[in-house]
């Protein structure tokens, strides 16, 4: 039986995040108290030193680099730490790990643009209102450290029943079912988003873990195998599409 019961822990994690935007330090010591002991640590063009910007997706990207069990734990952790009342859930089909050697967004300090992490904070807010333009998705796109696979990951942490990943497991299937793949760009992905509403009558986050089952067809009990996007992503052989550079 499929379990989703991490779509209201995300939910909860990204109203909670919303409010932060003013106050990303408090994003990052939160991440830092729950466990997560790698990747906030920025770099400037002579030294390195704490991170002092976050945006809400990489937020959750720090969250998703971990494997399910350990994952579960930091968020035994995070959710009371951020005054959440949420139970942690008790399994994640359909979701993808984040890369844990390239988990950021964005690069280091000394080679980012000054609005990289405006432009995350912007998709963010337009998706809390429903109402994602091509332009503040193609702008944050470019931010460096992105692409496509790795930000509509990212969005489908956040918002499960607006966006759909991406990546090595959606595509095939996506194409096996004759949506049309979507290029570097806003408007095909928006497209290919609407042709997903229209040939499947599941949310997102079904479409994903059906995409995720399809491709064991070399398994005789699809229930039984260990979904391969929750096991972290540097233990495996990814496709260098979707590989950027690190910053951790």
């Amino acid at each position: 039986m499929s379990d989703f019961s991490w779509i209201p822990v995300y939910r909860g994690i990204t109203d909670k995040i919303s409010g932060y935007e003013d106050n990303q330090l408090q994003l990052v010591a939160w991440l830092k108290e729950a466990g997560v002991d790698a990747g906030l640590t920025d770099r400037g063009a002579v030294k390195e030193f704490e991170l002092e910007e976050l945006d809400p997706f990489t937020f959750m990207g720090m969250i998703m680099k971990f494997g399910l069990s350990r994952r579960i734990e930091l968020l035994k952790k995070l959710l009371p730490i951020m005054g959440l009342n949420i139970d942690p859930p008790t399994g994640e089909d359909g979701v993808p790990s984040a890369q844990a050697q390239k988990v950021w967004l964005f690069a280091y300090k000394h080679s980012r643009d000054a609005d990289d992490i405006p432009a995350l904070w912007r998709l963010f807010r337009q998706a809390e209102q429903g109402a994602v333009t091509a332009e503040a998705f193609n702008r944050a796109l470019k931010v460096r450290m992105a692409g496509m696979a790795k930000l509509t990951q990212y969005m489908f942490y956040c918002f499960p029943d607006q966006f759909l990943p991406i990546d090595s497991q959606t595509r095939p299937f996506l194409k096996k079912h004759g949506v049309t793949i979507p290029e570097q760009d806003g408007d095909s992905y928006f497209a290919a988003l609407d042709e997903v509403r229209q040939k499947f009558d599941q949310p997102f986050w079904e479409v994903s873990h059906e995409a995720w089952k399809s491709n064991q067809s070399g398994h005789e009990n699809v229930s039984e195998v260990v979904d391969e996007r929750l096991i972290p992503i540097w233990v495996m052989r990814v496709n260098a599409d979707e590989i950027g550079e690190g910053t951790e």
